[in-house]
């Protein structure tokens, strides 16, 4: 059965590599992917089965009592993988964790790291939980990862805190809130804006982002790429004041730009790190820690990394064949466990990549990319799409105002100017113009004519038609359908 998975997982991906996405200009190669869909799975299964140390389940006895203390990690490559483990058990461990933490020691001193709610909530969300209700607290609150984690992270006293970690625990903690594209309230410490506005505020002179200091690490870049990425097609500008750059007097640097702008600076500051052997250079490692999460942001962006023009060598290598490169022959990769766990998660995305589903941190459901859904005054109205269509006629129930945006026609790494959950206003006659830009940044504008069906006070009046000379009238009916007179009284007599 284990080989079977591993088969149909090549399959799939053997048969995505036959669809060619094409990429923007500026990031497209020449050249298939080195890399098969069956050596893809070898790789990421065989880390995965490296993990279980020589158990015949992932998430066996020993395994969860790393719950809530960085067991998440594997869960989520195993998880998004497609493994078929019983993620319940960990679940329940987690869950357990959670809450013997906040009895202990309360909301706001649970754990000992912010990035710890940010990985907690991972790990509930690949095993099918919710974040939001990780059982309950000394008082029978339900807990609140994402509240009491990033959009209220506070301290004792009630302060904001969310920075006090440096910028990895803004950027987990805007994965975690985008995981399910969770409401921020409007009381909140912190919303999406002041959280992306503090990362920008960390970028490096040279154009990334770092743990300390003002060069670009390769880690620390790549993780912020990722937090970014669903903003990547917002025309916003943040002004803002940089918390590392200054001007030639020493004076923080003061900035207006789009998250595109510091996206793709961030990705070119990465460019000449590249070895010749594919992987990224780093002074803090020498493994493949340093290569993986450039490779993840890539795929959040719905850029193939294996595609990608700046990041091919004169040796014909790739960021994914820099990897590889630290294959160990027992299934691990680089020094073992740690380097094994993220090239497994990361090697998950990249397969999702290629599958085309939502990337590695987007927990939504898949996306239907076939048709409109709208809701109009509680009906459903779906409107298949067809390939070079773009001018589509929905009839609506009578006296509609307004609808509901339902489902778009999107794939995993497509934008739109509507958002899913939208109440649009209409007309009968009216027009809703709707553009979906695509992951190669192609925008396609749909036009949804609508026509309000009539109503029952509009209708002409439906009269019965006068009944032939000499029919009596309570005949008439049957007469119409070709039955004479006599045949009615026959019925009769036969019915008493």
């Amino acid at each position: 059965m284990k080989q079977m998975k591993k088969s149909i997982l090549g399959m799939v991906l053997a048969l995505a590599l036959l669809v060619t996405a094409a990429l923007p200009a500026a990031a497209q190669t020449d050249g298939a992917a080195k890399v098969s869909g069956q050596e893809l799975s070898e790789a990421l299964f065989g880390a995965l089965d490296w993990a279980k140390k020589g158990e015949d389940v992932l998430l066996n006895d020993a395994f969860l009592e790393t719950a809530g203390i960085g067991g998440e990690w594997l869960v989520l490559a195993a998880s998004r993988a497609g493994l078929e483990e019983d993620y319940s058990k960990y679940l329940d461990a987690l869950t357990a964790y959670v809450q013997e933490k906040y009895n202990e020691k309360g909301s706001a001193n649970a754990f000992s790291n912010t990035t710890d709610w940010h990985r907690i909530t991972f790990g509930i969300l690949a095993c099918g939980g919710d974040p939001t209700h990780v059982g309950e607290d000394a008082n029978g609150n339900p807990i609140n990862l994402i509240a009491d984690g990033v959009y209220n992270r506070r301290d004792e006293k009630g302060e904001g805190v969310l920075p006090n970690q440096g910028v990895n625990a803004l950027i987990y903690g805007l994965l975690a809130l985008d995981t399910m594209r969770y409401d921020v309230p409007a009381d909140a410490l912190y919303d999406r804006d002041a959280i992306i506005e503090g990362i920008l505020e960390n970028q490096t002179t040279t154009g990334g982002f770092a743990w300390f200091g003002d060069s670009s690490d390769p880690d620390m870049t790549g993780m912020a790429i990722q937090a970014l990425a669903p903003y990547y097609s917002s025309d916003k500008v943040y002004t803002y004041t940089s918390s590392i750059q200054k001007d030639e007097d020493g004076t923080p640097l003061a900035c207006q730009k789009t998250v595109a702008q510091v996206v793709d600076e961030a990705i070119e500051s990465l460019v000449p790190q590249q070895l010749a052997t594919g992987d990224l250079y780093s002074p803090w490692s020498t493994g493949p820690e340093a290569t993986v999460q450039l490779v993840i942001g890539l795929c959040s962006l719905g850029i193939d990394p294996e595609q990608d023009s700046r990041f091919l060598t004169e040796e014909g290598n790739t960021l994914i064949d820099g990897i590889l490169r630290h294959r160990n022959g027992d299934g691990s990769f680089g020094s073992g466990g740690m380097s094994t766990e993220q090239v497994a998660y990361t090697l998950a995305a990249y397969t999702r990549l290629r599958a085309n589903m939502r990337d590695l941190f987007d927990f939504r459901a898949e996306t239907d990319a076939t048709q409109f859904v709208l809701s109009a005054n509680g009906e459903r109205v779906c409107i298949p799409v067809t390939d070079g269509q773009t001018d589509y006629t929905v009839t609506l129930p009578a006296g509609t105002a307004s609808v509901q945006v339902v489902n778009l026609p999107l794939g995993p790494y497509d934008s739109a100017d509507t958002a899913v959950g939208e109440v649009l206003a209409v007309t009968d006659g009216g027009v809703l113009c709707i553009e979906v830009t695509g992951r190669t940044g192609r925008a396609t504008v749909y036009r949804l004519t609508t026509a309000l069906e009539a109503s029952a006070d509009s209708r002409p009046e439906e009269t019965e038609p006068s009944p032939p000379t000499g029919v009596p009238a309570a005949a008439s009916a049957v007469v119409l359908l070709g039955l004479s007179a006599a045949a009615v009284v026959g019925l009769g007599r036969k019915r008493g």
